[in-house]
């Protein structure tokens, strides 16, 4: 809010400081008044220039996140559920769909299908805070791979002593999928130099931001653990069909062998009933 009011009014006040010095010099006159003047005038410029920089990088980055939004739109990201850092720099945003969500960098976006979620945590300051991960047997053992490539001991070196619960200057939402090559995704939801009060405002914002996607990227996780689920019964209803379809085809294929052979004669009535026997016990 002071920003925006010295971005409008900035260089009116500086200008009337400006002047005021000026009748000050001219009213009382110092040893050395045209130098000072100069310094003054000097410094002056530099703080009106700064803020006109810092404009200008404003203006730029919200040119830049405009055209973001416009390429997420039109991959088919919704723009209304959206949510950046307190820096504006990292962001995380997910498709009309349900199926997808973009984790954003800077001024691009990487996509991650649901299928690929392996697990979401919620670190504060190095401390895991929360975790959820895939429970299923392709997601379990996907999730096993990663860490047994030394992913996990990387996220463990991560965790440190806080000096202080109450106070904290990151919150990071990560997350492992099934990439190889960079299973472990991540986005810092809040950055300070400086500690702040988890009772604070700025805290419980950024806080809230990062634990809502935890959820979301959690019923993503189960609906990936369900499909998966699905998959397998159905898998396993058809194996058992297919078994079923063939025991049948094989029985029926050797009754009417032996019944060929009884009507030509080849085996007698008796002969015909204790194989049929033998091959009905063998189905059940």
């Amino acid at each position: 809010m002071l920003k925006g009011f010295f971005d409008v009014l900035g260089p009116f006040i500086l200008f009337f400081v400006f002047i005021l010095l000026l009748l000050l010099l001219i009213s009382k006159p110092v040893v050395g008044g045209p130098i000072f003047t100069v310094l003054v005038m000097g410094a002056i410029y530099i703080i009106y220039q700064g803020n006109e920089d810092n404009k200008k990088l404003q203006q730029e980055r919200e040119f830049q996140l405009r055209e973001q939004q416009d390429e997420l739109e039109r991959e088919g990201y919704s723009l209304s559920n959206i949510s950046y850092n307190n820096l504006s720099n990292q962001g995380i945003t997910i498709s009309e769909s349900g199926d997808n969500i973009a984790l954003l960098q800077e001024l691009s976006f990487f996509e991650i299908n649901f299928k690929e979620l392996l697990k979401a945590e919620i670190i504060e300051d190095g401390i895991s805070i929360t975790t959820t991960s895939r429970r299923g047997q392709v997601g379990g053992a996907l999730l096993g791979g990663v860490f047994a490539g030394g992913v996990g001991a990387v996220i463990g070196g991560l965790s440190s002593q806080k000096t202080n619960d109450d106070q904290v200057k990151n919150i990071q939402l990560q997350i492992t999928v099934n990439d190889e090559k960079s299973p472990v995704k991540s986005i810092d939801f809040l950055v300070l130099d400086d500690y702040i009060s988890k009772s604070s405002p700025m805290y419980q914002n950024y806080y809230n931001d990062a634990n809502y996607w935890y959820n979301v990227i959690e019923v993503l996780i189960d609906k990936a653990d369900r499909e998966e689920q699905d998959q397998n019964k159905k898998e396993f209803n058809n194996g058992d069909e297919k078994n079923d379809s063939s025991s049948q085809g094989s029985v029926a294929d050797e009754l009417r062998k032996l019944n060929d052979l009884t009507k030509e004669g080849v085996i007698s009535q008796a002969e015909f009933d204790k194989e049929k026997d033998k091959i009905l016990s063998r189905k059940y």
